[in-house]
């Protein structure tokens, strides 16, 4: 019955994503998979649902580093790094899953690598 659920999810999320409507529940669901995937535990559709996390996150990161310039993402930097950094932004905000994927996307990644003028003038710490 798991497997059922599965290959619901990744039709789903393929429909989705092709449209352009993940919000942040849905990116989180699929990184869940990722991790499963990196521990090497996942299976069958699974895999495919891990790869979607990884594809869009390393998507939003490459376009907004590469193209954009919004982000100073290093060279060294691992993607795995990078998707992991998004993974922890989504369980620590649960409160933001509702908002779109993209945006929950550049927030973390923002946040974890600020480009250069940002750097320069940080915002006033959260009370």
């Amino acid at each position: 019955m798991r497997m059922v659920g599965v290959l619901a999810l990744a039709l789903a999320a393929g429909v989705a994503n092709a449209a352009g409507l993940w919000n942040g529940q849905q990116l989180a669901e699929m990184c869940e998979f990722d991790e499963a995937v990196q521990k090497g535990t996942a299976r069958g559709p699974e895999i495919y649902l891990g790869g979607q996390c990884m594809g869009f996150i390393v998507g939003v990161a490459e376009v907004f580093n590469d193209e954009m310039k919004v982000i100073d993402i290093p060279e060294s930097e691992t993607y795995e790094a990078i998707i992991r950094v998004v993974r922890e932004y989504l369980k620590e905000h649960p409160d933001e899953l509702h908002e779109s994927a993209k945006l929950l996307a550049f927030r973390a990644l923002v946040k974890a690598y600020p480009p250069a003028f940002l750097k320069a003038y940080p915002p006033e710490p959260e009370e």
